[in-house]
């Protein structure tokens, strides 16, 4: 027994270690054996008594059986054969904290893994975190304390958005992990009190009459036999402990809570009548001077519960407050104030200054209210705890009041709630169809509207016509695409900031859903058209019938005409000066014109931002509801309910985060902008810059939507701004298109964009700032040429106008980018998404399809017998796995199957214990090319690509491995066994050599011969030869008997996929043509050129041109010129040159190898050369090998 209770710490299990080992150490310590576990064992002197050395060995057993029976039952056989303390100590060691990559790449993966569920507690996720963290330091790969704390925030649920706006706002000293840790747990505080107080709103601050009490004591519930309250016992009651009893009512109180810090504060702490302290739990007004009121009215049986006390109501009334402001004095009036004489504070309620319609900020120890509008309303402050606004209580009324209940018409919001907020974010549509859109829940995200938008000024001066004559028609089809409507507006009297003149309307007649395309001219219209007709037909799967046009030169052209005839579409075209006749189309251009002055006008912008303004527009349009079906446009094109949580009010101050990579530890982690539109190619939104003239596409972006952003940057105001330029280099990498009309070539190196003058008021002469494209024969290769340049022609130099900036800014929108097709989002409810997890798949709008993939997939592995479900082993790594989801595709772009794919994650593998060796042959692809020149085209034998299905379960483990029972299929009377894993599984360290291994044995043992040296080349009887790729097998046979020999051979062992003939292997396209093999590689080339975003206007002919200077001296040689070159991805460009190189392209292999030796250090010509090389490809792709 007494040997039990030596220990005063909990003995190591299987969860405990980290907590066991600091104990265990203090212990040694304690009793003088920690040196025999340090780093070398103490090793006694030499001439030691015998007395030393039978102490010496004593105390070396006791330190090994301080260690054991420090050990629980379960874990004392892991040391059971070690000899010493340092024996035992290392074991542990090797089994609890591995050092290996392996036992990294496991905790690594398990720390970026861990998420936040929807049961735990904030507390608990972060303490995951930063014990996963402190796994890996013990592991000796320490992680910086800022990315724990990027960890903590990149996981969390929606409802902690806008506090981890907040803390992208800190300072680098200040972004640690415990200061992210005290900022969200405080917020998890917030949300938890907000939900309950949402429950319950009458648990705090609520009046009711005492006649209703009687009402709960009829309910069975515990009762206090001191305070004769409900909900506890006399034992629990805080009263009991109270010194002051004066507040006690002998009457029981109509509901009991816990005393909050206001309600303290308000019964016992003096304050002067002119604090009044903001309580954002409060239902009602409370005031203690009834002299402070005005239209008293006396009050009878009335009492106030807040918490466990309550307090007398004895009257109700209005009180008028004067505030003062740095702008002057203003006066509002608290409507319905109750009269609470022994409160000792003067509450304002927080839930009826929400109620009114206004704002509340808090930040720097203050709460701002504001209108609607964005304006100031008064200002409390931080004061011992509590938010205490000053201002004076008058006794007499005045009419110049601004009332809290009623906000004054300039910033009412209270009769109508939201609306006038939606109303703007909208872009100004139709008030009514909002609340409409409201009512039938026709979006997601958007709240309960009630009541009437009385007068909207912007609508007056943006939107003000003449009364129609008539009613629109009535719709007339009954499926999308049997009617399109098309119309061009333009040309624009101001154009775009990029030169836009024109835009192209395309209005599906059955669910009206616009679609925007807008153009420098309208030669364009012709091949947006035929986008917009691939894009709705393939997504639709129907065809257009008809298209109804007016009579423009655009739409009557021959290759129009011609194209439709072809197509079988039907045109309906309107009558000479009818344009009434194309009444969709046409309104549509009104409205969205409307829209647009209603935008900028909202948003303070100049006018030529309408390009911008329109496409937002229309991206709200379609998630609008049209009035004759109560559904919006997008909802009837793509069958799902849009959402539109993320929508926001235009023109609106915003604040994008900074990435760390383009800051310094100094540098702000925002920077200030102005929101103009939703991104048109991925997530987000369009942030635009007016100091820098930069439009960004960014997710993350901090809202304020009660400022408008234009007035944070007062002196740009103007329709003209300097836009920044870059070199011509950049701009070839990241355009999409090639601008309209063409920009003329230049001999500089260095050109600039585009030309704009701006003159300072005042003044009749002077200096001028120009930018412009240099004069023919100038050549500028550095900015100090540039300079001198600049002095020599009187333009002013500004070197921070050079912005190299690479990243996704659009300076100049091309007619592509500005596309409403273009959205990303508009396009996620019509593409097929590929879900990323389990969860997602069995919530995604085709989850049966998933559903049956992973079905598929576990009856492969049944009948492949992968496992056997065994109860969960003691001391021993269990694999995890996932589901990966793929859409298989032909060649023409349509879906063949779903498919699901179960994937062991082998970062769990422990290198030595779990897996040994791991390399797997494959065949060279010079063997490939070889075996066609030899047997294909001089020995005429025949050929077949064929393919193993799920060849990686083929494969027998060696060793024993268990394996997570899939996500989705858990035995359930077995939900805690795990699977003992018999063949290999993909995603296993050893899974492609186990495999391997298979199929050698499976050929050999059917007759195959296998060379020695070439890798993975096998002969069967001098008539088959078989090339293996992992799972792809090129076989070349002497004849047809002789090929359906061996695949039934091979037939009876694995399940096989007959591709036919060797069209597309590895990268390669096969084609055989006459008893020739051409190898080409037009579908890479393809590719590359769409990655790097390179357009082909003129042929290149030669790989690289006489006289280019590539040679060492154009590398940077500086760190500015350096960074700038970072940014271009000069490295996977060679690299993919060199793949093409070495597969289908030699005519380039020397000019490739040329570059690849800068690949270090290249420089603009480097980069520049390496483009060409790519044109060069792109221009010649028709080439084959023969």
């Amino acid at each position: 027994m007494e040997a039990m209770n030596v220990f005063q710490f909990k003995k190591l299990n299987n969860d405990n270690y980290h907590q066991w080992k600091l104990d265990i150490k203090m212990l040694l310590m304690e009793r003088g054996l920690f040196k025999f576990i340090g780093k070398s064992e103490p090793v006694l002197a030499e001439g030691a008594t015998s007395r030393e050395k039978m102490e010496f060995e004593h105390q070396k057993c006791k330190a090994l059986a301080t260690i054991y029976l420090s050990l629980e039952e379960s874990q004392k056989d892991l040391v059971a054969e070690a000899e010493t303390a340092k024996e035992a100590w290392t074991l542990l060691e090797e089994i609890y904290e591995p050092k290996s990559r392996a036992r990294i790449a496991q905790l690594r993966s398990e720390f970026y893994s861990i998420k936040k569920q929807p049961s735990e507690s904030i507390g608990i996720y972060l303490a995951h975190i930063q014990q996963a963290a402190k796994a890996l330091k013990n592991a000796g790969k320490s992680i910086p304390e800022d990315e724990v704390a990027y960890q903590m925030i990149e996981n969390l649920p929606p409802e902690f958005d806008n506090i981890v706006q907040q803390i992208y706002q800190l300072n680098d000293d200040e972004f640690l992990p415990d200061k992210v840790r005290t900022i969200l747990l405080a917020e998890e505080g917030r949300i938890l009190s907000k939900q309950a107080k949402e429950i319950d709103n009458s648990k705090v601050l609520v009046t009711e009459e005492k006649k209703n009490i009687g009402t709960l004591k009829k309910k069975k519930a515990k009762v206090c036999s001191y305070c004769k309250k409900f909900g506890h016992l006399a034992s629990e009651c805080l009263l009991k402990s109270t010194k002051n009893h004066s507040l006690k009512d002998k009457t029981p109180l109509p509901y009991s809570s816990k005393m909050s810090a206001i309600y303290a504060s308000a019964l016992y702490a003096d304050s002067d009548e002119t604090e009044w302290t903001i309580d954002t739990a409060a239902t009602d007004h409370f005031c203690n001077k009834k002299e402070l009121f005005q239209d008293y009215k006396e009050l009878k049986n009335k009492s106030a519960a807040l918490g466990e006390g309550n307090t007398v109501i004895c009257g109700i009334g209005n009180v008028v407050l004067e505030i003062k402001r740095n702008s002057g004095k203003s006066r509002l009036t608290l409507l319905n104030v109750l009269h609470a004489p022994q409160m000792r504070r003067n509450l304002i309620s927080g839930r009826l200054i929400d109620k009114a319609g206004l704002t509340a900020v808090i930040k720097n120890k203050k709460i701002q209210v504001n209108y609607p509008s964005g304006d100031e309303m008064f200002i409390a402050y931080l004061k011992n705890n509590f938010y205490v606004l000053q201002a004076k209580a008058l006794k007499s009324s005045s009419s110049n009041l601004e009332q809290i209940d009623k906000v004054p018409e300039s910033h009412n919001t209270s009769k109508t709630g939201n609306i006038e907020l939606w109303h703007s974010r909208f872009g100004h549509q139709n008030a009514q169809d909002l609340i409409k859109m409201s009512k039938h829940k026709s979006v997601i995200g958007l709240e309960n509207l009630k009541g009437s938008l009385e007068c909207c000024d912007i609508c007056k001066v943006s939107k003000l016509t003449k009364k129609p004559s008539k009613e629109l028609p009535e719709r007339t089809t009954s499926q999308p695409l049997e009617l399109i409507h098309m119309d061009v507006w333009g040309p624009s009297p101001i154009k775009s900031k990029s030169g836009i003149s024109y835009f192209l309307s395309i209005i599906d007649d059955y669910t009206r859903k616009v679609h925007v395309y807008v153009m420098y001219n309208k030669k364009n219209v012709f091949k947006y058209f035929l986008q917009f007709k691939a894009m709705a037909e393939r997504q639709l799967n129907r065809k257009i019938k008809r298209i109804r046009t007016d009579n423009g030169m655009e739409f009557i052209s021959k290759e129009f005409t011609e194209n439709l005839k072809s197509s079988g579409i039907k045109v309906e075209r309107t009558n000479i000066y009818c344009p009434e006749m194309n009444g969709v189309a046409e309104r549509y251009n009104r409205t969205a014109l409307e829209g647009v002055r209603s935008l900028l006008n909202e948003g303070k912008l100049p006018a030529n931002m309408w390009a911008e303004a329109l496409l937002a527009f229309t991206y709200l349009k379609n998630r609008f509801i049209h009035r004759k079906t109560n559904k919006t446009p997008l909802e009837l094109w793509c069958g799902k309910k849009p959402s539109i949580r993320h929508i926001k009010r235009y023109g609106c101050l915003a604040f994008a985060y900074v990435p760390k990579a383009h800051r310094n530890k100094l540098q702000n982690r925002s920077r200030p902008g102005v929101f103009i539109g939703y991104a048109l190619k991925t997530v987000g939104y369009r942030i635009w810059y007016p100091d820098e003239d930069k439009v960004e596409e960014t997710k993350h972006v901090f809202f304020n939507e009660s400022k408008i952003g234009m007035d944070s940057f007062p002196n740009k105001n103007d329709s003209t701004s300097t836009v920044t330029f870059m070199p011509e280099q950049v701009e070839e990498y990241l355009t999409i298109e090639e601008k309209e009309p063409p920009i003329q070539e230049s001999t500089s190196s260095i050109e600039w964009k585009r030309v704009t003058k701006k003159r300072e008021k005042g003044k009749t002469a002077g200096r001028v700032d120009v930018y412009y494209y240099p004069k023919p024969g100038v050549r500028l290769r550095s900015l100090k040429e540039v300079k001198n340049y600049c002095d020599n022609e009187n333009i002013n130099f500004d070197p921070k106008e050079f912005d190299f900036s690479t990243k996704r800014e659009l300076k100049n929108l091309t007619d592509e980018d500005l596309s409403e097709e273009s959205s990303e989002e508009e396009h996620s409810a019509m593409v097929t998404e590929i879900p990323k997890s389990y969860r997602e798949a069995i919530v995604s709008s085709l989850k049966e399809k998933w559903i049956n993939a992973m079905e598929t997939e576990i009856s492969i592995l049944k009948d492949r017998e992968v496992w056997e479900i065994v109860p969960r082993p003691r001391n021993k790594t269990v694999i995890g796995c996932r589901w990966v989801y793929s859409i298989k595709e032909n060649a023409e772009g349509q879906i063949l199957r779903y498919k699901a794919r179960l994937v062991a994650q082998g970062f769990h593998q422990v290198e030595g214990l779990d897996y040994h060796e791991t390399f797997s042959p494959v065949v060279n692809f010079t063997l490939v090319r070889m075996f066609f020149i030899l047997l294909v085209i001089r020995e005429n034998w025949i050929h077949k690509h064929i393919d193993i299905e799920c060849a990686y379960l083929y494969g027998s483990l060696n060793e024993k491995l268990y394996l997570e029972q899939p996500e989705g299929f858990q035995e359930k009377p077995k939900a805690d066994y795990v699977a003992l894993l018999k063949k290999s599984l993909y995603g296993l360290h050893q899974s492609g050599r186990q495999w391997f291994k298979e199929l050698d044995e499976t050929f050999i043992s059917i007759g195959f011969y296998k060379y020695k040296y070439p890798n993975c080349v096998y002969i069967y009887q001098s008539t088959v030869v078989i090339l293996v790729y992992v799972d792809d097998l090129v076989i070349f046979a002497k004849n047809e008997e002789s090929m359906k020999e061996v695949i039934t051979k091979i037939k009876k062992k694995f399940k096989l996929r007959d591709l036919g003939e060797v069209k597309y292997l590895l990268g390669t396209e096969f084609e055989q043509i006459d008893g020739q093999v051409y190898l080409h590689q037009r579908k890479y080339i393809n590719k590359l050129l769409k990655k790097f975003d390179v357009n082909i206007c003129e042929k290149v002919k030669v790989p690289l041109s006489v006289g280019m200077n590539i040679s060492k001296s154009s590398c940077p040689t500086n760190v500015q010129e350096k960074k700038f070159m970072e940014k271009f991805p000069y490295r996977q460009l060679i690299g993919s040159l060199m793949f093409l190189a070495s597969r289908t392209r030699p005519d380039i292999q020397f000019a490739v190898t040329f570059l690849s030796q800068y690949c270090s250090n290249p420089g603009l010509n480097h980069w520049k050369a390496a483009l060409q090389i790519l044109k060069y490809v792109g221009s010649t792709s028709d080439l084959a090998i023969e």
